[in-house]
């Protein structure tokens, strides 16, 4: 009888060891998964073109990665990890979502910005064959020459800055690329006005 119960209680020993140890196993592979999926995002740009996703991936990772806290804080028996593993699940599935659309959205950002560049470079070349027929027109009336003086620096930085633009789009900032490219237009756009209406007045 004191055999069959020591060997009774061996096996509840060993059951309950088992139990215990299934159910406290880390979800190590799960949160790595989680993290690498997130670093893959972060690797294409979501703070930058899907930062509303990313926050959302770390979010879940972060709320992942308090319950395992959570559960490391408890007796061993008591640890379940199988909230954390849903959480993990729903980071990496997060993080996937921004990557996605970090690749869209720097896709998009990248047309805009190539367009709005060629729409500056297509006004500072305005401004520069304008200047140029300015220059040429046959009448010249008093302060015509500090005049288009004046707007020729202007036409000369206009041009300088395209450089900018060209470096911005090399670089793949394109919201800056494209930020730049709308303010050059916006003054190239006065500039070529001013000079249209020059030529106007002289009836070049």
């Amino acid at each position: 009888m004191m055999h069959s119960k020591k060997v009774l209680s061996s096996v509840m020993l060993i059951a309950l060891t088992m139990f215990v140890t299934g159910c406290a196993k880390l979800p190590e592979e799960a949160t790595a998964a989680a993290r690498t999926a997130l670093s893959g995002a972060e690797g294409a740009q979501a703070a930058t073109y899907a930062s509303t996703e990313l926050t959302a991936a770390r979010d879940a990772l972060a709320a992942a990665e308090a319950e395992i806290e959570a559960q490391n804080g408890k007796f061993a028996l008591f640890r379940s990890y199988e909230k954390a593993e849903q959480l993990l699940g729903e980071a990496q599935a997060r993080a996937a979502e921004a990557q996605e659309a970090a690749v869209a959205g720097k896709a998009a950002a990248r047309q805009a910005a190539e367009e709005a560049v060629e729409a500056a470079k297509g006004l500072v070349a305005q401004a520069q064959t304008l200047i140029t027929e300015l220059e040429a027109c046959p009448r010249k009336p008093k302060g015509f020459a500090a005049d288009i003086t004046v707007l020729q620096g202007q036409v000369e930085g206009l041009v300088a800055s395209v450089a900018s633009l060209d470096e911005a789009l090399a670089s793949e900032s394109f919201p800056s690329a494209q930020s730049q490219a709308e303010t050059l237009s916006a003054q190239a756009e006065t500039l070529v006005t001013d000079l249209e209406s020059a030529k106007a007045k002289l009836k070049c």
